[in-house]
């Protein structure tokens, strides 16, 4: 009788027959096997992230997650809550198409006691202010959307290699035939506008941001303090501590984390991106479709 095969051999069985799929020297045919996959893999995801809603609403996902081939499941589809790496998965999908409009990408290698390691690759990895600003987007979005993000550790990129046309197992990628949240970034200073030590109020369309200079690292924030909901267009900087003047509520102004002791909302922390001398800012997300016939 033949051994079972293992959940983990399965899926490497998939992901090579999906190369070799994409081998195949008919271009109509290859479209319309793809074309196939991401739409199922677009319907199960959306199907688990509501399974996954419900089952933590009754108080039974964690329970639920100790079986291993839905532990799997959920992970192949970023679903998995107690996988952090599939957490900083997702929220990397926000800035991963400004990444690749630079020639970008970010890899995600592992999440280990809050630290998140990741390597750059493609035409950022030679180019140090753009290495910087995306290091600066993918930790913004980090400290948005990953409970327990301590910090982001950098590893050196891998050589280059020969491109050979084959593609990733659609399954665990996040390609889908969705619309997904894409920042649109847009000029709202001068870099010698912004002086250190001091907070500068600015306006993008009808929203106030302050920004935030740190040597060379800017940050933006949101200008509404999350603790006493005044404006924080008057605050005050002491060293990398941000302090609101109404009630003295103190926040890091690295990350927006409140540093005062007291329980609360973090400073919403927006991407910013400094190309020369221009400081851009993205407080709009717009939706790109990412697949269509």
């Amino acid at each position: 009788m033949a051994a079972e095969v293992s959940l983990d051999e399965l899926v490497a069985e998939l992901s090579a027959r999906i190369q070799n799929l994409e081998a195949l020297p008919f271009p109509q045919v290859r479209e319309e096997i793809f074309a196939v996959l991401q739409i199922t893999d677009y319907i199960h995801r959306v199907g688990l992230e509501r399974l996954g809603e419900r089952l933590a609403q009754a108080g039974i996902l964690d329970e639920v997650l100790l079986d291993p081939a839905v532990n799997l499941l959920f992970t192949l589809y970023n679903q998995n809550p107690l996988d952090q790496a599939s957490l900083a998965e997702q929220a990397l999908e926000l800035v991963r198409p400004y990444m690749q409009s630079h020639g970008g990408e970010v890899e995600v290698l592992a999440v280990e006691n809050g630290m998140v390691h990741v390597r750059l690759q493609g035409s950022c990895k030679t180019c140090a202010a753009s290495a910087a600003t995306l290091k600066n987007g993918i930790e913004v979005a980090l400290y948005n959307s990953l409970p327990g993000f301590k910090g982001l550790v950098v590893h050196e990129p891998l050589p280059e290699e020969p491109v050979t046309g084959l593609i990733e197992l659609p399954m665990a990628g996040a390609g889908a035939p969705a619309a997904v949240q894409t920042p649109v970034f847009t000029q709202v200073a001068e870099l010698s506008d912004l002086l250190e030590g001091r907070v500068t109020p600015v306006f993008t369309g009808n929203k106030e941001v302050i920004l935030v200079r740190l040597g060379v690292e800017v940050n933006a924030f949101d200008c509404t303090c999350p603790g006493c909901k005044m404006p924080l267009s008057d605050a005050k900087l002491s060293g990398n501590v941000l302090v609101c003047t109404w009630q003295n509520c103190a926040y890091d102004a690295r990350n927006g984390r409140r540093v005062d002791g007291v329980e609360g909302a973090s400073l919403r922390i927006y991407p910013v991106s400094v190309q020369g001398s221009r400081v851009l800012l993205a407080t709009d997300l717009r939706a790109r479709e990412l697949f269509s016939r």
